[in-house]
């Protein structure tokens, strides 16, 4: 079971870092059915049916050991002696951070060897640069340093190569295309996301299973197919779930669920989005 409730976070003081809570997050909650039985004990238990999903791959990363990362989004009290929320203007370059350290752990994880060999080429190729950068600028090599770093970190494994869908954290437009941009996605690829922070709110865990819901009902999840749930969350924390797809879906398994009367206005058209 994932949720997200409000009611005892919500903050009735004046500091500004402390009303992003009530601005943003939503209550929601989802629950999910999962077994470790084989897909035969799993379909008597599930009424008839197998599982739909295959658990692939799970990791996580924690980064409370940096004093700075562990403040930037805290429970505290203000002034006044009101407890809230706090949210620190840093809290991105945090969540850049160890979203930079999480996927590189989940590419070493999942990518396939050929992505692996072009991204270490391309890596490569950068090193070789910067070599001949700094040995052409004797005045600056400092410069020219750094600017192979910016350089290597704009470098971004193809997790399309192991991933066909993706559930990103539903924290914020600027931020969920922010993440989306650093994992190397399409606009098409944060659809999920986008849809469900617009008809839902941020609903923290929960807000992963109305994407992947939002999925369903648009009928893009395929058999044998991975979807790729990444959540990330104060700590700082960021986990992955890798699901694959065991079978073909039924007409009727997204008629009960949270987009069964609104999917059809989804996605926004780009004017309406604009708006947003």
């Amino acid at each position: 079971m994932s949720t997200e409730i409000v009611s005892t976070g919500w903050y009735n003081g004046t500091d500004p870092r402390k009303l992003v809570l009530n601005c943003f997050f939503r209550m929601g909650c989802s629950a999910a059915l999962v077994t470790n039985r084989g897909n035969k004990a799993a379909a008597g238990a599930a009424g008839g049916r197998p599982a739909k999903y295959r658990l692939a791959r799970l990791l996580r990363t924690h980064g409370a050991q940096e004093d700075r990362a562990y403040r930037s989004a805290s429970r505290e009290e203000d002034a006044e002696g009101i407890t809230g929320f706090s949210v620190e203007r840093d809290l991105m370059r945090v969540a850049a951070e160890l979203l930079r350290r999480h996927a590189a752990a989940v590419a070493v994880s999942i990518l396939p060897w050929h992505e692996k060999l072009r991204y270490a080429a391309a890596y490569l190729r950068k090193k070789a640069g910067r070599s001949s950068a700094c040995g052409r600028s004797e005045q600056a090599p400092a410069a020219a340093a750094a600017a192979f770093s910016a350089a290597a970190e704009d470098l971004v494994p193809d997790f399309r190569a192991a991933v066909n869908h993706f559930c990103l954290p539903a924290s914020g437009k600027p931020m969920i295309k922010k993440m989306a941009a650093g994992l190397g996605l399409r606009e098409a690829e944060m659809e999920a996301a986008l849809m469900t922070f617009h008809r839902f709110g941020n609903q923290s865990s929960a807000s992963m299973w109305y994407q992947l819901a939002y999925l369903e009902a648009k009928k893009r999840v395929k058999k044998g197919e991975r979807v790729w749930q990444l959540g990330m969350g104060s700590g700082p924390k960021a986990n992955t779930l890798v699901w694959e797809c065991c079978r073909r879906f039924h007409k009727d398994e997204a008629a009960g669920g949270p987009w069964s009367d609104t999917i059809n206005r989804y996605p926004l058209s780009p004017a309406a989005e604009r708006d947003w």
